[in-house]
């Protein structure tokens, strides 16, 4: 439901194992993916027995995932 919808087809594909080799199309897969760590992590705010965990962890989420992909550098798919 987070997707827009005029990237689900893509999404699904890159879930499902598909062969996605445009640059564009894995550049969005990177950010899919970030929205489901992020997403897990908002379900997760009304759980105060991972808080700790969440807040060791957050910074270097943003620091090695979120920062750089913001800067238009790649994440998880390094071609």
């Amino acid at each position: 439901m987070m997707i827009p919808s005029e990237h689900r087809d893509l999404f699904l594909r890159g879930y499902y194992g598909d062969n996605i080799t445009g640059q564009n199309e894995l550049v969005l897969l990177e950010g899919f993916m970030l929205v489901a760590i992020i997403g897990y992590y908002v379900f997760q705010m009304e759980n105060e027995s991972v808080h700790a965990w969440m807040r060791e962890r957050m910074p270097k989420l943003c620091a090695d995932y979120c920062i750089p992909y913001l800067s238009g550098e790649r994440i998880f798919y390094i071609v």
